[in-house]
């Protein structure tokens, strides 16, 4: 156990007894981000914080100099560093092996992820969140407004939610809201027993958030402070779009919404089939899009009227129909 400081300090600067448990562990996965993965570890290392602090970095085998550069800072920084460097590459396995890995060696009672391409702006942003959730038991996670920019397109945007400020799983499957993965802190026993019926799903990071608020509410600060890198090579974001990527991202979303619903014992059957409405919209248009498909848009307009509070096996069906 530790107590708190008086006020807070750099956590470069703070001396913890060796056996003192983090308040928050930092959870940060990198593949190839040499041109970003400083920054990201320089948004950690300038906190300040009344509270000790781990940062764990998962390198995935990554082919270029990130490694190098995160050796550097643990050299520099072994009492707060505590890296992972793989020698084969974790995320091509689409079984979850990552997330379990980060998970299964956080002591932290917080959680904040921040992938290695994206960083931080606000030096206050951990104790912030922190001192929010402390004093706030019915919510488990905080999350904060951010600015995107554009690689390559010299352009950037910043992204701040106009809504509601305390956030529920109603009002996130009906809202559009934006919570980037860098933004969100949340209670660590959120995903102390992860479920297995994720493995293998194209995108964790939206899951994870219906998990936040299948425990209690999400807090959001209209504070930007954070920076996400739209774009970059080899992220999620610059993935090529395929019809095939296309209709696995729907059904995942859609599998993830019966999911939900059954943890919830369907409490918000309305707001999952205005979600997934909005999903199956997004994916014809998506499909028509790409590659003129224009028996999709067939589909589409022949049920139109029907899909207006679709459920999920219907949808499926039509979609394989249309296929």
């Amino acid at each position: 156990m530790f107590e708190f400081l008086e006020k807070s300090v750099p956590i470069t600067s703070q001396q913890w007894s060796e056996d003192t448990v983090p308040l928050v562990s930092i959870d940060c996965i990198t593949y190839n981000h040499e041109n970003y993965i400083r920054d990201a570890i320089e948004g950690f290392l300038m906190q300040k914080t009344t509270f000790p602090v781990e940062i764990l970095i998962h390198d995935d085998a990554s082919t270029d100099k990130t490694a190098s550069i995160v050796r550097e800072y643990e050299e520099k920084y072994p009492h707060l560093i505590k890296p992972i460097y793989q020698t084969e590459n974790q995320y091509s396995k689409r079984d979850g092996s990552i997330g379990r890995i980060q998970r299964e060696r956080a002591c932290g009672k917080y959680y904040a992820t921040c992938e290695g391409d994206d960083y931080w702006t606000d030096s206050l942003k951990l104790q912030k969140q922190v001192d929010f959730l402390e004093s706030n038991s019915d919510f488990f996670g905080t999350a904060h407004a951010c600015k995107i920019e554009y690689i390559s397109q010299y352009r950037n945007k910043i992204v701040i939610h106009r809504g509601k400020s305390e956030i529920d799983l109603g009002y996130y499957l009906t809202s559009n809201i934006f919570i980037t993965t860098a933004s969100l802190l949340y209670r660590t026993k959120v995903v102390e027993n992860y479920p297995e019926w994720t493995r293998g799903l194209f995108a964790g990071d939206f899951v994870l958030k219906y998990l936040i608020l299948t425990n209690g509410k999400i807090k959001y600060f209209d504070e930007v402070m954070s920076v996400y890198n739209k774009g970059v090579p080899g992220s999620w974001s610059k993935q090529l779009i395929s019809q095939k990527r296309i209709d696995k991202e729907f059904l995942d979303n859609l599998f993830v919404l019966q999911k939900i619903s059954e943890l919830t014992d369907y409490k918000y059957s309305y707001e999952v089939s205005v979600k997934s409405k909005r999903l199956f919209y997004r994916y014809i248009a998506r499909s028509i899009s790409i590659q003129n498909n224009f028996n999709k848009l067939k589909l589409f307009i022949g049920n139109f009227i029907y899909f207006k509070i679709p459920d999920y096996k219907t949808i499926i069906k039509g979609i394989v129909k249309g296929l």
